[in-house]
């Protein structure tokens, strides 16, 4: 699923020139917050009943350069469906060439707000992440 567009800003370049580390973690954060209110993880309402989702675990991998002025995208899916954590992977794209610029494996925990700790993943998030996953594998 798409869960991201944007444009690379030259503010958001480094030395070199290109997109820097903070650029695209904050693509790929973005894309995580779409992943999961696809499947049903709405934030606001989540939080007024103390639940919250943290990742703790992240592989980026960087495969080709994104320049200012650059337009990009992030499809994302559900690898993993655990207890209490979803494995997501992001494909970061270069929207005008197609090229593959990036990818993330994001391990997510749902945590209870209050007691600071990981909790259970609730049945609406499993199921849909489970079938995520399942209309991913028929195709």
């Amino acid at each position: 699923m798409e869960t991201y567009r944007g444009i690379v800003y030259p503010a958001q370049c480094d030395a070199n020139g290109h997109l820097n580390i903070t650029g695209y973690i904050a693509f790929f954060d973005q894309a995580e917050w779409h992943t999961f209110l696809k499947l049903g993880f709405n934030a606001a309402e989540m939080r007024s009943q103390g639940i919250g989702i943290a990742d703790v675990k992240h592989t980026v991998e960087y495969k080709s350069e994104l320049l200012a002025g650059d337009l990009a995208h992030v499809v994302s899916r559900v690898r993993s469906v655990g207890t209490k954590s979803l494995t997501t992977f992001h494909e970061l794209y270069n929207s005008g060439t197609g090229t593959l610029s990036a990818t993330l494996e994001a391990v997510t925990v749902q945590f209870d707000l209050g007691a600071r700790r990981a909790m259970p993943l609730t049945d609406t998030l499993r199921r849909n992440a489970t079938a995520s996953m399942d209309a991913i594998s028929r195709t």
